[in-house]
């Protein structure tokens, strides 16, 4: 039997990085098998409800393998839906590897393959690493768009302190999401065609300002989203996973919060009265998900051989894993510890994660982007490479 190929196309249209976000965003579980004309053996890459759980080329397998193929910009891929091995061999979630593959293909630490001109060789490309954090995400569902809107390059078109709900969808171009503080400019992160600016929240926190500007690079395409089609949407989700959108939406604040702290050397870990616990430990595979009904959970992310402070979490916050939505945090790369007045719910994983399935394209898409925001704002958190921006 021949097995069905589910997507299949070009490297140079869609590169293995913007191939594991779109099969992610999708928790899509099968092999997205790789070609180029410039190694004779084809390359694989085994993924479990989105996520890259190993990575084969000829006898060779495991991370080195996947982080060669960030080098592969001249071929096809294709990927075909099938049962695969959960066990993760990459020891990372999906975040974490395109995180790190770009800034390894940025310092040359992966050679890049691709078909050169031997008579017309081309000169070497400088790459702006501010450039190779640009979230991406899958197809635009327009069922959800009602307007669309274009920007040119330099454009302001939500303003930090100001009031409003509206959700955009990118369409295309690229737009950069800044922190003012003064009259310095702070970039944070890039949102790509496919991903959303605004939050879920909205819906339950009328006249909230806006915590950053977003302003366009480059010409833009924006599409004005449904509110009041995804309005109704929120309001089906039930109690517990209204819970999660609207904690995810406060993790992205305070780590957003603490990397802004870090960039204008204002960073202070708070003071702490009495004794937190460690209760989830960085790569417990046992990890459950629980909602914190009293007390505080302290989650501090790895920060080479020490651990930095990234989000202070209370009542109504989940800690703990959530499996079809990666933020990079506990417990891949960060641990909880949990103070001695904690109260806690054990949260039913699978019947969120079947709630989850359930969801329009645009509300997945949403929450895609919710969770990526937060994994890249908290990889520049602990990324010594990382620079404050002058003037």
């Amino acid at each position: 039997m021949v097995d069905r190929i589910d997507l299949e196309g070009s490297l140079r249209f869609l590169g293995v990085p913007d191939l594991i976000q779109l099969l992610g965003s999708n928790a899509n579980t099968g092999v997205l098998s790789l070609k180029t004309p410039s190694i004779p053996e084809e390359g694989q890459i085994f993924i479990y409800n989105g996520n890259p759980v190993d990575a084969k080329l000829g006898k060779d397998s495991g991370a080195k393998v996947i982080f060669s193929f960030f080098g592969w910009s001249d071929g096809s891929f294709r990927f075909i839906q099938k049962p695969v091995d959960p066990e993760n061999k990459l020891k990372q979630g999906r975040m974490q590897i395109i995180l790190d593959g770009l800034r390894m293909l940025d310092d040359g630490e992966i050679k890049k393959l691709e078909i050169s001109d031997v008579h017309s060789p081309k000169p070497p490309v400088s790459i702006d690493r501010s450039d190779l954090h640009v979230i991406k995400g899958p197809f635009v569902d327009y069922m959800y768009v009602i307007d669309e809107e274009l920007y040119d390059d330099g454009q302001e078109f939500v303003v930090q302190g100001s009031y409003g709900s509206w959700i955009w969808v990118v369409l295309d171009g690229v737009v950069e999401i800044v922190r003012k503080i003064g009259n310095e400019e702070i970039p944070i992160l890039k949102l790509g065609p496919g991903t959303f600016i605004g939050n879920l929240s909205a819906f339950i926190h009328e006249k909230r300002p806006r915590s950053a500007s977003v302003i366009a690079k480059g010409k833009v395409q924006l599409g004005i989203v449904d509110n009041q089609r995804l309005s109704t949407d929120f309001a089906r989700l039930s109690h517990d996973f209204r819970n999660i959108v609207v904690s995810l939406d406060r993790r992205l604040k305070m780590v957003t919060d603490t990397y802004i702290s870090l960039q204008t050397d204002t960073y202070s870990p708070p003071h702490k009265e009495g004794i937190f616990s460690p209760f989830i430990k960085i790569g417990d595979t046992s990890s459950g998900l629980w909602r914190i009904d009293s007390g505080e959970a302290l989650v501090v992310k790895k920060d080479g051989k020490k651990g930095r402070l990234v989000c202070d979490l209370g009542v109504g916050d989940f800690i703990g894993s959530l499996p079809f939505l990666d933020i990079e945090m506990e417990p891949s790369t960060s641990g909880v510890y949990v103070s001695s007045d904690i109260e806690m719910s054990e949260l039913d994983i699978e019947r969120l994660h079947s709630e989850y399935k359930t969801l329009s394209d645009t509300l997945k898409n949403m929450l895609s982007t919710l969770a990526k925001s937060i994994a890249v704002t908290g990889n520049l958190i602990t990324n010594n490479s990382v620079k404050r921006r002058e003037g």
